[in-house]
Order: structure tokens, then sequence, then C-alpha cells
């Protein structure tokens, strides 16, 4: 039955193994199914199945102060308008506002709604989860909207020491649609150069996207890149394994 968990009757909106075009659960949010949990994620890009997915990396919005990006906000208040030319309706929906320079710098707000922007004078109104703690000022505040971890891509083997893993495509998800990713507990997954082996922690793999492969020391030659987990099934170069997730 859809949105129901086999082994703990656990409702959810969409299931376990479903893809949405639409947003039914808060980015980042989880089920726990036996050992294994999974968080509630958008894919930017098609994704296929056992592919490990990273945090979007080039989603970061500046906000610049010379542009009067980031207007005059009071100490309480819940709303600010920025403008960007990217913002269509909520899609900055469950990302963050960071303001890194001037006044009420070192703040971090998360994003519960947005405007779109309507033309190239317009601003864009966000709505926060919690209120502005300290005023900010337009023409002197500056800052940055970072989209949420849970906002994914496939994990480029070029880039594997930058990017950040979160979890495990469970499925294969069409670009733009949200799916739960897992993030601990067994998983499928191929495994690449060099093939893994049993009892061996693994890394993404640094020869294909999406892949996974035996976790290196740091040499001269080769960088030090985050353990996603430990090898439960040996397997060579291309062919499915079985990892055990330690993202969370």
């Amino acid at each position: 039955m859809a949105g129901v968990s086999l082994e703990y009757d656990q409702i959810t909106s969409q299931g376990i193994f479903e893809q949405s075009s639409t947003q039914k659960h808060r980015l980042g949010e989880y089920r726990d199914v036996g050992e294994c949990r999974y968080r509630y994620s958008k894919a930017v890009e098609a994704l296929v199945l056992g592919n490990l997915v990273s945090a979007y990396d080039s989603g970061n919005v500046a906000l610049t102060a010379a542009s009067s990006a980031v207007t005059t906000a009071v100490v309480g208040a819940t709303t600010i308008s920025i403008l960007s030319t990217g913002a269509t309706l909520d899609n900055y929906k469950d990302w963050y506002l960071l303001f890194n320079d001037s006044t009420g710098e070192g703040q971090k707000h998360k994003i519960k709604s947005n405007t779109a922007r309507a033309g190239a004078s317009s601003s864009s109104t966000l709505t926060l989860y919690d209120p502005i703690r300290t005023a900010t000022l337009r023409g002197s505040t500056a800052g940055d909207i970072i989209p949420n971890k849970y906002v994914v891509q496939k994990l480029n083997a070029a880039d594997p020491v930058v990017e950040v893993p979160i979890g495990v495509a469970p499925l294969a998800v069409t670009k733009d649609y949200y799916f739960w990713a897992q993030t601990k507990g067994y998983a499928a997954q191929r495994a690449g150069s060099g093939g893994v082996a049993i009892g061996k922690l693994v890394q993404p793999s640094m020869a294909t996207d999406g892949f996974v492969e035996a976790y290196y020391q740091q040499t001269s030659s080769i960088n030090n890149s985050c353990i996603v987990g430990r090898c439960v099934v040996t397997a060579a170069v291309g062919v499915w394994s079985v990892t055990d997730l330690t993202l969370e």
C-alpha cells in the first residue's frame, strides 16, 4: 500500500520507494524502517538506482550590499525582501538565508516560503521559520541563500573530496522530483575502481559518478575523501555490493 512502511506501518504522504513531482514533506525529514534511515530530498538531476548523492554545490545565491539585495528588517520580523533574479514561487523553500557581512551578520535562518520575483525591478519576499534576531540594513547587509543539504545531485567522481555525500538513491529519480534518500543501514551500491571488499571502509568513487570504492588514507597523490560506510559484500568493479551506510 502506497505511503506505508511494510515493516512498521509508518504512515507517510509519500512511500519510501516512491518519487513525486510535488513536495509532500519538509526537506530533511526522516523515516526509519528497521535499522535503515531515509531523508526526504529533492534531485536537481536525474538519478539512477544506487547512486551516491551529494548536497547540491552550485545553488548558492549571493546577496551583495552593493546591489542592496537585502532589505531592512527589524528585530522580530519573520519576512524579509531580497533581490534575486532566480526567485520563483517557493523555489527557496526549506533553504537557508545567511547574513554574512556587516549589519546583522552571523544570522542563519531557514526559509519557510518565498514569493516569485515579478520583474527586474521587483523583489521576492522570504518568509522565515524564526524571527530576525538582529536588524538588517539595506545597502549594508550582505548575505547568501544556501540550498538545503537534501537538495541533491549525483556525486561527481572528479571532485569527491569537495562534495558532501548525504545518501543513496533507493530508486531511479526524475530530475526535480522528490524522494527518500537512504542515509543509514544496508544500501545497494555499485563498486567503482578497484572493487570493494567485505569489512573494509568505502568512500565515493574517484573514477565513476555515484559509485563507491575502497577508502584510501591520504598520500601525496590521493586526497582523503569522506567515509560513506563499510562494505558488507565483496564486489568487483561495476558489480553490485552492499554498504552499511554511516552518513549520520
